[in-house]
């Protein structure tokens, strides 16, 4: 199952993308900056308003792999657990002292 962070038929705008993302607005707008981050431009000018279509964020998200794709328990692989040598060594210690005693 894939939760999505945004909403596709949503536009959002820099500190809203921040708040999602839980990062600062000056890392996106370094990110808008880079070209590392899909984004448009609602008027004209170096100073026109950033803005962020939610489908196009939730496809960039997915690109990058930072999207978490959560299982059900059950179709989880079960764990092999892991017997550390410390704990190896400790055993056969207490299995040799309850034979000797």
């Amino acid at each position: 199952m894939i939760y999505e962070i945004f909403d596709r038929n949503k536009v959002f705008n820099c500190r809203e993308v921040a708040q999602r993302l839980r990062q600062s607005e000056s890392s996106i707008r370094e990110k808008v900056f880079f070209g590392q981050i899909p984004y448009f431009k609602a008027g004209q000018g170096k100073n026109a308003a950033v803005r962020f279509y939610g489908q196009a964020l939730n496809e960039w998200l997915m690109k990058i792999n930072r999207f978490k794709v959560v299982q059900d328990e059950k179709q989880r692989k079960p764990r092999k657990k892991r017997i550390g040598k410390g704990l190896i060594e400790f055993e056969n210690m207490v299995a040799s002292l309850i034979k000797k005693g």
